[in-house]
């Protein structure tokens, strides 16, 4: 009986997690939308050609070395995920309240500067009239002044708080890759990839203003590096493994 045939549309969920000592993955991180997820083998090869028919003709070749690339479009600019593709780090930043934060000085009408905080509120210049001498953008933690100010000016102020993701700010570790899929070609049968250990190069470009009619996306590209932290299992193999789930009888 012929085999029949199988075909793949893929779609599912895409999860990182961090590795032990041993490159085991600890706890994984789902990444949220991710519209696109390709995998890239490729070998270099030795070849050799002989030298005693005239025709030079290869009669060996065989690889030499092994790569493999990751490149994935994600869709969610939550803090982790930029902090991945950023070489960042979070800071949570609580609430908190300010006093006498320094503005500066020989300030014109018309300037607008900001606070070392976002999202403020209760905000004092002085003996200064909102609305009169100055206006506050709230959400952003900017002052604009409408009247010049020639002496030193301070301000206080209540803010919320928030999260900060520096950019270059760490070296970035290795993760581990899992894809958890969902093959509609095939009735919604599951199919699982196991990337072992994964070296994630920065985002090549972050799109903050779009004019397009689709959502802005994380471009993501890393590097699929053999495993030595892991044991040579020959079921398991040392870069990852494709999973065909078996149905339930």
């Amino acid at each position: 009986m012929a085999q029949p045939e199988t075909y793949f549309y893929g779609q599912g969920k895409v999860f990182l997690a961090k590795r032990d000592a041993n490159g085991k993955p600890k706890a994984w991180r789902w990444i949220g939308d991710v519209s696109a997820l390709s995998l890239a083998l490729t070998v270099e090869n030795l070849t050799h050609r002989e030298s005693y028919s005239g025709q030079r003709a290869t009669v060996r070749r065989f690889p030499t070395s092994k790569d493999g690339t990751v490149t994935s479009t994600w869709h969610d600019y939550s803090p982790q995920n930029l902090a991945q593709v950023l070489y960042g780090e979070q800071a949570v930043i609580p609430a908190g309240t300010v006093t006498g934060e320094a503005l500066g000085s020989n300030i014109a009408a018309g300037d607008r500067l900001t606070l070392a905080q976002q999202n403020v509120s209760d905000v004092v210049i002085g003996t200064l009239v909102a609305g009169t001498d100055y206006e506050v953008d709230a959400v952003y933690g900017a002052v604009t002044f409408l009247t010049a100010q020639a002496g030193a000016t301070t301000v206080n102020y209540k803010y919320e708080g928030g999260i900060n993701t520096t950019l270059f700010s760490v070296q970035p570790e290795n993760l581990a890759l899992r894809y958890e899929g969902i093959n509609l070609a095939e009735g919604g049968a599951a199919v699982i990839v196991e990337l072992y250990k994964l070296a994630f190069d920065p985002v090549a470009a972050l799109a903050l203003i779009n004019n397009d009619t689709s959502l802005a996306a994380l471009e993501t590209t890393a590097g699929v590096l053999f495993d030595t932290a892991r044991p040579n299992d020959p079921l398991l193999g040392r870069f990852g493994r494709i999973i065909h789930v078996a149905e339930s009888a």
